[in-house]
């Protein structure tokens, strides 16, 4: 089965490079906005203007400008290709595209013409060069796309290949996932995975960098240098909590073939101001993603589920105790004497809908819930 995977490494490049790089980021800052200015100024007199329109009076620009020359043609199509994306998303109803700046610009791509050196750490790159990178593992696949990325540390090499990923073998477990905060992750089969809490163990750090930077003078280098600062802190952060989540979800992927969740509205819940910073520290619309996306590559079966009652439903009798509050974690069931956590009980409620809602799309389980036989399992994630 070919699917896209990417592989993100760490370049070392040498100080030209690092020039080279800025430079090409600018070019492409410059021509983004440059191409917005002029789609704006012509919606203005009513005239509308495609992207093959525009990358053609593209094309004329470079040939004039010799600082464009030095970028690659297909990197600054690329750059019209993001611009037509944004005004795509603001008629599905995002945000107006806005004019780009130096913090906000991080990036540029090559569609074609990027080759990996064997037996070596370095990369050929089009009209610059051989560049190293640090090689923490084989890349597998034909290369499509890459990204040259910006970060506080420094520069980052992202390789998008099409792969051939081999089906892992089918097993009988299914599993019901409940998401929670305290713990990340409550499994039907008793598994519990917790939530690292990251940003809470880092909280009192990024608090004194946000206070030094707002006794520094703006503009100041020692501003400047305590920015990098707290977004170093930040990268860390985003980078513990990313490792966390891949390593868990990988664990569940190789050990189930139908994972069940509950299909959760993280971004209106994080309305709820109490809980907001919790529920964006645990990553809920990530973990599911990366789930979903795992479980499509590797053969397996992933569904949603909605989450109503699966708390307050006894996965014995069927009881629903109205009355069970955030606060109470654990609770007796008037109806049939069953001691449930309040978790557990709700990963239990999960996997048997999911199992419900399997059979109805024609899936076959023995009586004890496991799985007899399925069809078409690498399937189910586009259809559910």
């Amino acid at each position: 089965m070919i699917k896209l995977k990417t592989y993100k490494f760490k370049l070392k490049p040498t100080t030209k490079q690092s020039q080279l790089f800025n430079q090409w980021l600018g070019s492409c800052r410059f021509i983004y906005n440059l191409c917005l200015e002029y789609k704006k100024s012509l919606y203005d007199y009513g005239i509308s203007i495609n992207k093959n329109d525009i990358q053609k009076e593209l094309k004329v620009i470079k040939n004039e400008t010799e600082w464009l020359k030095l970028v690659h043609s297909q990197t600054l199509q690329d750059v019209t290709d993001r611009l037509f994306k944004t005004y795509d998303k603001f008629f599905k109803g995002g945000g107006f595209p806005k004019f780009t700046n130096k913090t906000k610009f991080k990036s540029f791509v090559f569609k074609q013409g990027v080759s990996l050196c064997v037996n070596s750490n370095k990369i050929k790159l089009p009209k610059i060069g051989l560049v190293k990178y640090y090689k923490s593992q084989e890349v597998i696949g034909k290369i499509k796309t890459v990204s040259i990325i910006r970060e506080c540390d420094g520069w980052y090499i992202s390789l998008s290949c099409e792969v051939d990923i081999v089906i892992k073998p089918i097993s009988a477990n299914i599993i019901g996932l409940d998401l929670g905060i305290k713990d990340l992750l409550i499994g039907s089969d008793g598994k519990i995975f917790n939530n690292p809490k990251t940003l809470y163990k880092y909280e009192k750090q990024l608090k004194e960098q946000q206070r030094i930077i707002s006794r520094r003078k703006k503009g100041s280098n020692n501003r400047k240098k305590t920015i990098k600062q707290l977004q170093l802190l930040y990268k860390k952060v985003r980078d513990i909590r990313q490792d966390h989540l891949h390593k868990i979800t990988t664990q569940i992927i190789n050990e189930n073939q139908i994972i069940i969740c509950e299909e959760l509205k993280s971004k209106n819940m994080m309305q709820n101001h109490k809980l907001a910073k919790s529920i964006g520290d645990a990553s809920w619309y990530k973990l599911v993603f990366m789930l979903e996306y795992k479980a499509e590559w590797y053969g397996k079966t992933f569904i949603k589920v909605a989450p109503q009652y699966t708390s307050q439903d006894c996965n014995i009798c069927s009881y629903r105790n109205s009355e069970l509050t955030l606060k109470d974690r654990e609770w007796i069931c008037p109806s049939c004497n069953t001691n449930h956590d309040r978790d557990i009980n709700a990963s239990f409620n999960i996997k048997y809908s999911g199992i419900n809602k399997l059979t109805e799309l024609g899936h076959n389980f023995d009586t004890c819930g496991d799985m007899d036989s399925v069809t078409s399992p690498a399937q189910e994630s586009h259809l559910l």
